[in-house]
């Protein structure tokens, strides 16, 4: 659930623990989305990862692990909705 931007974002990161963790997270999520403005978002167990669109650094990922799967699916769902992270 990733498209070449992604790609090169992972692969132009300079943490290599940072890439295993996103990957692994991308790649075994549960639910994805993409606002209007190109942020993305994936959910995968209490983790859930941004890819900001508009990004100052060089590292344009996030993630926030949360106390419970119910609470990292109410942040997502928030996310999706951008009623919370805002871009």
């Amino acid at each position: 659930m990733h498209d070449t931007a992604t790609e090169k974002s992972l692969k132009n990161l300079t943490i290599s623990v940072n890439e295993i963790v996103y990957r692994n997270i991308i790649e075994n999520a549960t639910m994805y989305c993409v606002r209007p403005s190109g942020t993305k978002f994936w959910l995968y167990k209490q983790w859930v990862l941004a890819e900001w669109a508009v990004c100052q650094h060089s590292n344009p990922f996030e993630t926030w692990n949360c106390k419970t799967e119910k609470a990292a699916r109410e942040l997502f769902d928030a996310a999706s909705h951008n009623e919370q992270l805002e871009d």
